[in-house]
């Protein structure tokens, strides 16, 4: 009996296709986009072939873009609190896992200001009307400089914007919140947008020979593109765990359900439950149809055969604990791949986290994890 293979994987997996779903092609776009959509526009009207360096690689299939998704994507960055935040946090972030985690100073923030003594006070500015004054941590006012449609700072107070309070009740909490979440959806909008304008719309992406030479017979994907068709898997054989981009995002019976949040802390603040992976892949209802991909069969001799796990492109980090410790805990072998010697290291570093060094050491011994370095070669 041939054991079945399943390939899971990560953002990874598209950027070693070329594709520009890193979160510093997302950000570039953002912090950029007035100069881009001028580019863009040039582009489309004088049919110049050399825009601007700079924006070279994200104009390839300028002539493709659909005018009005690029408009609501432009609002969105002008207006949108959340890419408001991204673009001025001044956090390291190089990537979706640190964007990730990025999402909890922002959490505590508004926290803060939810447990906070405060006072009633008239503010000498007309903007604000009447507000509410709260005393504020250091950190809390780092990140609320970012978030001016919900507060003002001033010295090491807050002054909650006059739309968010009532003489009668205070702090309009439930409304803050309803309008954090509001955004955030906004924000998750337009990464769509991004993804389906600027990735999906791709041509002639090439298939690896490593991956093809794998062949798969399901994929388990954290990614919201759809790359993994180009090795011929079916959408039956594939699980986005993640939600995945829509062809028309403005179909209003097609909803989005793309799940982007931070992992589950151990003390929930469930004000916030919104922004955690766990409860939207519920409140989307993504489902677990991974699990049913997971077979373990036992043969007439007692033999027990389950799967070969192929991870490409993913960073076993314990941000995905519960998937991968689930898909990773019933596989014959796992075969993990690398780009370079750091990757390797890093790698094993979240294993560890993972498991603990008794454990991975084992699993390496028994040659249960293999490693393989990725070498690019496409068919």
């Amino acid at each position: 009996m041939t054991a079945k293979k399943i390939l899971l994987v990560g953002n990874g997996f598209d950027l070693a296709h070329s594709l520009l779903t890193g979160y510093g092609d997302f950000l570039y776009i953002m912090k950029n986009w007035d100069e881009f959509y001028k580019t863009f526009l040039h582009v489309r009207q004088s049919w110049d072939i050399s825009p601007k360096k700079e924006f070279g690689k994200y104009l390839v299939n300028a002539h493709d873009m659909n005018d009005d998704n690029l408009m609501i994507l432009g609002d969105i960055i002008k207006e949108n609190s959340w890419v408001h935040y991204y673009c001025n946090c001044e956090a390291e972030i190089d990537g979706w896992i640190d964007f990730e985690r990025e999402l909890y100073p922002v959490m505590d923030l508004f926290a803060e200001v939810f447990a906070a003594e405060y006072s009633m006070q008239e503010v000498d500015y007309i903007a604000l009307g009447k507000g509410a004054s709260i005393k504020v941590s250091a950190n809390a006012r780092r990140v609320g400089k970012l978030f001016e449609k919900y507060i003002v700072v001033r010295d090491n107070y807050f002054i909650v914007k006059a739309s968010f309070v009532s003489k009668q009740y205070g702090i309009l909490k439930k409304k803050m919140l309803q309008t954090l979440k509001e955004e955030f959806d906004e924000f998750i909008k337009a990464f769509e947008i991004y993804l389906l304008e600027f990735v999906h719309k791709k041509k002639d992406i090439k298939t690896l020979k490593q991956i093809k030479n794998i062949n798969a017979d399901r994929v388990i994907s954290f990614n919201y593109t759809l790359t993994e068709k180009i090795y011929g898997i079916s959408e039956e054989n594939t699980h986005h765990l993640h939600g995945k981009i829509r062809e028309n995002i403005n179909d209003s019976q097609n909803h989005n359900d793309m799940v982007l949040g931070a992992s589950e802390r151990t003390e929930q603040n469930l004000d916030f439950i919104y922004f955690i992976k766990y409860f939207q892949r519920i409140q989307k209802r993504i489902g677990t149809k991974y699990k049913d991909f997971l077979d373990v069969v036992t043969d007439e001799r007692g033999d027990i055969y389950s799967y070969d796990l192929h991870i490409y492109g993913h960073s076993l980090d314990k941000t995905d604990e519960d998937v991968l410790k689930t898909v990773m805990g019933y596989a014959r072998q796992i075969f993990i791949y690398y780009y370079n010697q750091e990757d390797y290291e890093r790698k094993v570093i979240n294993l560890i986290d993972l498991y603990g060094r008794d454990e991975v050491e084992e699993n390496i011994e028994d040659y249960r994890f293999q490693f393989v370095q990725t070498f690019g070669e496409t068919v």
